[in-house]
């Protein structure tokens, strides 16, 4: 690691083979795909501050929970047959038969999502206990916080034999969720007396070894994250290098987020708990995939969050060569959500989606360079343009219709709050105008306990209970807020799918 940083040149320009050589260490197979809470995240961190502390930073480590590492603590069948339990399933005391409470079902077609909503709909259907038919074993590679409130069990299908129908099984398994520790990496640099601070930032962390979250659940095989996001991490280094020597008006925050993968948690933590106070904050940037510009077409969601930023990356842009896709809110999958929440005016930038995301080949000789040097030194220019600013005019945007990622027929429109722990309900960041949750009256804030005869508790919940209306259907909805129970009714729209 140290020789790699001491060949990346400290002279304060953005490089392009700079870039590279963050990219290729970050994203190498040593960082194990940077899981959050493994050897290879603290391998990547430690880079990142080394690198920082080479440039003259002082660096703080902000560690924080994340709660979903299993732990089996007793299990026991009897009579004896080689069941083992899944990562997602709760504790309980089942005595069943085959068939009847305990219901098995056959996995072989389902990716392990699939298998979480099948668990959710034998629990919904009175079933004690659900058994899946593997062909190779399920294992827990990465954090799992919610309560699907149902016995998960798994079995090779060479011993499914042993399970006959009508068989009585008693199960006894109580399991354990245990926290590990996330650490976001910050460097703060001071401005002059009575200014502000600009912020920005980028995600560390990444999928590990997979399957949970990745679009290849079936290889396992390390997703190294090249273009997510080693790619915003040196962007966020080059900017941190080129800051180090210069004077600034406002003062300057470089952080990098870890557990982004895993529900957006470490910037959802600092909110929470801030190192540089919220309403200091003058604007937070954020880079997540950046590595692969194509067509020199640079995607900018909350263009519109602050009545300054058009005019600015107009001017900016054609200076670059930039050609720009913008989006006016600043809700977004990425750790800007948290501040435009928060009231912080954002921009996040992105080269674009494409095949290898969230998969075993997002790998570094993937990435145009030269592209994201050209985008970082936007990046770079904007922030100087910033820095001449006193103040910006928040501009609160409501969240744009948008095509949905999942396979579910209808939509409700809302912005989950993923770091939502088990309890009263799933809290919303907001909704989109004219959704059904907007014309149900929801609103930021509102707490989802109850969608016609389902109980929400998390956001598997809520997925299960889309799954299972059409187009059309009308249910009602029960929601808390400020403590106070309010039903409403909800009518269901399609929703829209991705190309």
């Amino acid at each position: 690691m140290l020789a790699i940083i001491l060949s990346i040149s400290t002279t304060g320009q953005i490089s392009a083979e700079d870039v590279r050589k963050h990219v290729y260490f970050l994203s190498s197979d040593y960082t194990e795909g940077r899981l959050s809470g493994s050897h290879g995240n603290e391998v990547a961190r430690k880079y990142i501050e080394f690198y920082l502390k080479k440039l003259g930073y002082d660096v703080v480590e902000q560690e924080f929970p994340i709660p979903g590492k299993i732990h089996v603590e007793n299990f026991s069948v009897e009579p004896e047959l080689p069941l083992r339990p899944l990562y997602f399933s709760s504790s309980g005391d089942v005595r069943g038969k085959v068939g009847k409470e305990i219901q098995v079902i056959d996995a072989d077609s389902l990716s392990e999502f699939d298998m979480m909503m099948k668990a959710i709909d034998a629990r919904e259907n009175g079933k004690k206990a659900v058994i899946f038919l593997v062909s190779s074993p399920i294992l827990q590679r990465s954090y799992f916080r919610n309560d699907l409130k149902i016995v998960a069990l798994q079995i090779d299908k060479e011993d499914a034999k042993l399970l006959r129908e009508g068989q009585e099984i008693h199960i006894r398994l109580k399991v354990k969720k245990e926290n590990i520790t996330g650490v976001n990496v910050i460097a703060v640099k001071k401005g002059k007396p009575g200014s502000k601070y600009i912020m920005v930032g980028a995600h560390y962390d990444h999928l590990g070894y997979g399957p949970m979250g990745s679009m290849k659940p079936d290889i396992m095989d390390i997703h190294n994250g090249a273009d997510d996001n080693a790619s915003g991490v040196a962007g966020v280094l080059e900017l941190a290098e080129y800051f180090a020597s210069r004077n600034t008006n406002h003062g300057l925050v470089f952080v990098f987020w870890d557990a982004e993968e895993l529900g957006l948690l470490g910037s959802k933590y600092y909110i929470d708990h801030p190192i540089v106070p919220l309403d200091s904050i003058l604007a937070y940037i954020n880079f997540d995939m950046i590595g692969r510009l194509r067509d020199s077409t640079l995607y900018l969601i909350g263009i519109k969050t602050a009545q300054e930023f058009t005019g600015m990356v107009d001017s900016l842009s054609r200076i670059h060569g930039l050609r720009i896709k913008s989006s006016d809110s600043g809700f977004g999958s990425s750790d800007q959500n948290a501040f435009y929440s928060s009231k912080v005016p954002v921009l996040h930038f992105f080269t674009g989606a494409h095949s290898d995301y969230h998969t075993p080949f997002d790998d570094a000789e993937k990435l145009n360079y030269g592209g994201e040097e050209t985008v970082v030194r936007m990046a770079r220019d904007f922030i100087l343009a910033l820095d001449g600013l006193s103040s910006l005019k928040y501009v609160k945007v409501e969240m744009p219709s948008g095509p949905s990622r999942t396979r579910l027929k209808v939509s409700l429109g809302v912005i989950p709050d993923y770091t939502s722990s088990d309890g009263e309900g799933l809290r919303i960041f907001g909704t989109r105008k004219d959704s059904p949750a907007y014309r149900a009256g929801l609103r930021e804030g509102d707490v989802i306990v109850r969608i016609g005869n389902y109980r929400i508790k998390n956001i598997y919940d809520l997925m299960y209970v889309l799954s299972r209306y059409n187009p059309g259907d009308e249910a009602e909805i029960v929601y808390l807020r400020d403590g106070k129970e309010i039903k409403s009714r909800v009518k269901f729209q399609k929703a829209r799918r991705m190309r």
